[in-house]
């Protein structure tokens, strides 16, 4: 029988992984201290797996990561010690890229302008930029891409040069993983040097990792909107860049309950499948929130009513802008680890009845239920 540990924020763990040897859940922070007779480990990004890691856990057979990132895991180690590894790359896709569309759509309305005449820079166009680019299509958004990586492998695939959408786009997100190797490097990627082509007022979205960004040229710009979800050297993350950002949450864009779930479930699947086994039917709970009643008379009205809604973020924020400088750190983790009930908009219903004529064609196809 195979032993399992765990991180106990993985939801579920118990009925994703029980058939499939013994569990031992913990935290992730006391992974290590439990995994000296582990066969399989299933953790989050907060565990790292190092050489020297592997090297005092000899019995460790299965890595799977249920988060997408791959910087907290030594690849080539794993490699050289014969772990097999897995990571749930996708699984969170939709979640963070429902948080960038509600900052857009925000970011809409407080400036009183038609989401068909705003220009998103997408940097980073694998699984979350296209899960983005899907439902900014769906709002008419204008949309520029960026990602040599795909320019180089797709004839067809649009790609603009960073410089050009910087200079180009109205709202820029982020969505690269963070390399250091290869032929196109992602850390700080947005730099003292690039960052001067984009224009004032534009809406700057960090939700892939804080080191894509050279954070302490970023706060010399004082005429840029800037959310923040991602930062270098988290849990401490830097005051200045907090002070300024807009909306500054704690590394949440991906928590929504149904993309940690499913980060479970394939990570279940995995070690099935590596051991053998039966693997996990996927039964993920019944959304208990009630029905959205869109308010508002004008189509972006009823839009934001309804993402608000479904979850409203600045709840997310007022959780770290209340907490005292010397506790944030703390509060930070804590909140990952606890983070509120959130479904995606495919588990929500919003009344039909409500709607502007011309927006629940949308709705539906932005993934709500209407009733």
């Amino acid at each position: 029988m195979l032993t399992i540990v765990i991180d106990d924020a993985i939801v579920e763990a118990e009925a994703l992984f029980g058939h499939l040897g013994k569990t031992i859940i913990v935290p992730g922070g006391d992974i290590p201290k439990n995994a000296q007779q582990a066969d399989a480990l299933i953790i989050r990004s907060r565990t790292q797996i190092s050489a020297s890691f592997l090297q005092n856990h000899p019995n460790i057979r299965f890595i799977g990561s249920s988060v997408v990132g791959l910087d907290h895991i030594d690849l080539a180690a794993c490699n050289r010690a014969g772990v097999s590894l897995y990571t749930a790359q996708g699984c969170n896709a939709r979640s963070v890229a429902e948080y960038v569309i509600v900052q857009l759509v925000n970011q809409a309305l407080q400036q009183q302008c038609a989401l068909k005449d705003i220009t998103l820079g997408i940097i980073g166009v694998g699984n979350v930029g296209k899960q983005l680019q899907a439902l900014a299509n769906v709002l008419d958004i204008n949309i520029l891409l960026n990602d040599p990586y795909r320019r180089d492998a797709e004839a067809k695939f649009q790609h603009t040069p960073l410089n050009e959408l910087l200079a180009q786009s109205h709202v820029i997100s982020l969505h690269t993983p963070l390399t250091h190797q290869g032929a196109y490097p992602s850390y700080h990627l947005i730099n003292a040097d690039n960052l001067t082509q984009i224009t004032n007022h534009c809406l700057f979205i960090n939700a892939a990792r804080g080191d894509i960004v050279d954070e302490n040229s970023l706060i010399q710009r004082d005429d840029l909107a800037i959310i923040t979800d991602c930062w270098s050297n988290e849990p401490h993350i830097n005051d200045t860049l907090f002070n300024k950002s807009r909306l500054a949450t704690p590394h949440i864009a991906g928590h929504a309950w149904d993309a940690k779930y499913r980060g479970g479930f394939m990570t279940a699947q995995a070690l099935a499948t590596w051991s053998q086994q039966q693997a996990p039917l996927y039964a993920p709970i019944i959304s208990e929130q009630p029905p959205i009643i869109a308010q508002g008379s004008s189509q972006i009205e009823q839009l934001h009513s309804i993402l608000q809604q479904a979850y409203p973020f600045i709840l997310d924020d007022h959780k770290l802008r209340n907490a005292p400088n010397t506790d944030r750190a703390r509060l930070f983790e804590d909140y990952r680890r606890h983070y509120p009930m959130r479904r995606e908009w495919t588990e929500l219903s919003v009344i039909n009845q409500s709607l502007n004529s011309n927006l629940w064609q949308k709705i539906q196809a932005l993934g709500f239920n209407l009733l």
